[in-house]
């Protein structure tokens, strides 16, 4: 009995010490940054892929449809209006969160569902 009780200590003990795996998207806080880590590169998904484009509009395909939208950089979140297919999105103001390769995309200002894309 004596050594089961210090056998599932040790279990709790280490478990309590491992590392907790962090986030590992850094969050994009500038319009500079970015334009320089996202903007004109492909975004893959098995969904499909789109661009962010310099000029101000996303294009591409999503669920086998196009999509086309515009987006802005507002203090600290990136800003889009899309359209896929038939289906209006509307705008929304999201936070942004690199890797070195994929985007993670955070709805409602951080608040919302997170959508990963892999950057091509």
């Amino acid at each position: 009995m004596y050594f089961k009780s210090i056998t599932v200590l040790a279990c709790f003990a280490g478990l309590a010490m491992s590392p907790v795996m962090a986030d590992s998207f850094k969050r994009i806080q500038s319009a500079e940054d970015f334009n320089s880590k996202v903007v004109g590169q492909k975004l893959t998904s098995g969904a499909g892929f789109f661009i962010i484009e310099a000029s101000g509009k996303i294009s591409g395909e999503l669920n086998k449809h196009k999509a086309v939208g515009a987006w802005k950089w507002n203090q600290g979140f990136w800003c889009r209006t899309i359209k896929i297919g038939a289906r209006d999105l509307g705008s929304n103001c999201q936070t942004i969160g690199v890797t070195q390769d994929q985007v993670k995309f955070t709805r409602d200002q951080g608040k919302g569902d997170e959508t990963i894309f892999n950057l091509k």
